[in-house]
């Protein structure tokens, strides 16, 4: 083991602030990591962006990151995270299986909701062709006679009335 003095050989300075800032990135790395395993997947989303934005070419810490994206439910950020984690370790099959496993199930997702879309304009049409069908008056109504009859002498009187009052006037 190397012993890592904490004082500038130079100017005798203590460098311990800078190693601790040196060393900050894996231990956001470390502790989100140890929160994922725990369960605590809001909190080590937290360390996860952290160590990501402090470790930008460190594909573990891109890869913990997109794992924990996904377990937040957070899908469309975390495809993203998947494929630039893929890129930086493309030798990592497990890594490129949970990628692909996540873009299959988000595939799904798009072809379900899709469906549902459809089949829910489907029922609005169905639903809008049934209540236009029920609240239109029926046009097959047989009329019966004596209400004919009715109707024929009421109009017959009504004409009888007019024809009497054009007289009248004139």
């Amino acid at each position: 083991m190397l012993f890592r003095s904490n004082r500038c050989p130079g100017c005798g300075v203590d460098l311990t602030p800078i190693h601790r800032v040196r060393e900050l990135p894996m231990q956001q790395f470390r502790e989100a990591f140890a929160l994922a395993r725990l369960g605590k997947c809001e909190e080590a989303l937290i360390y996860a962006a952290a160590a990501v934005a402090l470790l930008p070419g460190v594909a573990r810490a891109r890869a913990l990151y997109a794992k924990l994206l996904w377990n937040c439910g957070l899908h469309a950020v975390s495809l993203a995270e998947f494929d630039r984690a893929v890129q930086a370790l493309p030798a990592d099959d497990q890594l490129r299986r949970d990628a692909q496993q996540a873009k299959s199930w988000a595939n799904r997702q798009r072809w379900i909701s899709a469906a549902l879309r459809s089949v829910a304009g489907v029922a609005l049409l169905a639903c809008t062709y049934m209540v236009a069908t029920l609240l239109r008056p029926p046009s097959n109504i047989m009329l019966d006679a004596p209400l004919l009859v009715k109707a024929r002498v009421s109009a017959r009187s009504e004409e009888h009335t007019s024809e009497l009052q054009s007289r009248q006037s004139i």
